[in-house]
């Protein structure tokens, strides 16, 4: 007969320990980057904005940390 180990649970030292990911920027390619940056500034709340969506709008926290870039790619328009 076989025996099998039991698993043993991770404890919050296997956790500390873990790589961390952090996701500091999300880029999104739309057709219409300022309706769209609109939408997520009204959802998320960031309130920095830069851009004018020619090619690109980014939305941001106060003080830096995570963005959103609203990117229009003209070269996917074509088909």
């Amino acid at each position: 007969m076989s025996e099998t180990a039991a698993a043993t649970p991770a404890t919050t030292d296997d956790v500390a320990d873990a790589p961390q990911l952090r996701a500091v920027g999300v880029t999104i390619d739309c057709a219409d980057p300022e309706r769209i940056a609109d939408f997520w500034q009204a959802a998320i709340g960031f309130n920095t904005r830069v851009g004018n969506g020619h090619p690109y709008i980014t939305l941001s926290e106060a003080g830096g940390g995570r963005m959103l870039n609203h990117l229009t790619n003209p070269a996917r328009a074509r088909g």
